[in-house]
């Protein structure tokens, strides 16, 4: 259903706020995001000793997870409400990129490292429809264009951190990559979802 006013939340958010918020937490999850997701391909061919037949079938699967995760994540909003399960997914996402940054001892283990990142994939890419809902609930017909247009500012963003992102892999390895992105991640759920989530 339709998300309440916010005010009761933190005090100062307002209905005409609430698709700024959630602009941020995508931005922040672009900017996360960039730093590691051309990588990991690298990754598990480095690290993990994935042959390239291997990385194919797995980029095959990654789509039909990440709609699995998708209808999950549908049907459980009719319930649990649509930030609700955003923020319960997102957590769970960067848990698991977190858990990549500190599973060091397993980056040899493919099988494991693979799950995790199904796992990650899943959580984090399949609530991008309830946050549109959302935006499409608070901004009026004739300014949805202009949300659309405030998307390539995230899409530069997630460009340009893949460059910072290259520097980092070269300089201290994916391990702290993937905790930098986890944190950035982190900050934006906590600045930006947990203030309008009823």
């Amino acid at each position: 259903g339709r998300q309440g006013d916010g005010k009761k939340v933190l005090g100062f958010i307002t209905t005409e706020m609430i698709p700024w918020f959630l602009f941020g937490l995508n931005l922040f999850f672009s900017l996360g995001a960039g730093m590691s997701v051309k990588f990991f391909p690298i990754f598990f061919a480095d690290e993990c000793g994935l042959s390239p037949v291997t990385l194919q079938i797995l980029y095959i699967i990654l789509p039909s997870v990440v709609v699995a995760f998708t209808l999950i994540a549908t049907k459980l909003s009719k319930t649990w409400g649509r930030m609700q399960v955003i923020v319960c997914f997102n957590f769970l996402g960067i848990g698991h990129t977190l858990a990549m940054a500190l599973m060091r001892s397993q980056y040899h283990n493919a099988e494991v490292m693979v799950t995790v990142y199904l796992l990650r994939c899943g959580f984090q890419w399949s609530t991008g429809g309830l946050a549109y809902s959302i935006i499409a609930d608070y901004v009026p017909k004739e300014y949805r264009g202009r949300w659309n247009t405030l998307e390539s500012i995230s899409s530069f963003g997630w460009s340009g951190s893949a460059v910072l992102g290259g520097h980092l892999v070269k300089l201290s390895g994916y391990s702290t990559t993937f905790l930098i992105t986890a944190v950035i991640q982190l900050l934006g759920v906590v600045l930006f979802a947990f203030p309008i989530t009823p």
